[in-house]
């Protein structure tokens, strides 16, 4: 976590701190209010992380990971983000409907979809179609 802070530490003023919470998300007792929310969560089984506490080994099936830990996860960073700040959700498609299931489900969790941007990390190797390649969705906190 040091080597994390110190090399984050460029791009933030100096009165800013960070937490680390080890724990699933959607169980992470999160405080406080934010002006910029990024991450990229799995993407339900095409990443499998070891332990039980992970989204893949709680929640089987992809429905029941969307409805346990993906809406979730989109209400909690919505419930912690100031009015009118960013999310910036990086999300693939390939096997899975992440970003449409994001965009579909963003007004109900307190966002406004601005953009979806490609990530530029198509897999040139399986030839990834530009609609289901890597994209980053901008959402905004009503």
């Amino acid at each position: 976590m040091t080597r994390t802070r110190e090399t984050l530490a460029q791009f933030a003023e100096s009165d800013k701190t960070a937490e680390f919470i080890a724990s699933p998300f959607e169980d992470a007792d999160i405080q406080g209010v934010f002006d910029f929310a990024l991450t990229s969560p799995p993407y339900f089984d095409v990443e499998v992380y070891a332990g039980d506490d992970t989204s893949t080994s709680r929640y089987r099936g992809f429905d029941a990971w969307v409805q346990g830990f993906y809406l979730p996860m989109l209400r909690k960073v919505a419930d912690h983000l100031r009015p009118g700040c960013v999310f910036a959700l990086q999300v693939g498609s390939q096997s899975y409907t992440l970003a449409t299931t994001a965009i579909d489900n963003a007004r109900q969790c307190g966002f406004d979809v601005l953009e979806k941007r490609n990530a530029g990390m198509n897999n040139s190797l399986q030839q990834t179609p530009e609609e289901t390649a890597e994209a980053v969705l901008i959402l905004q906190k009503r």
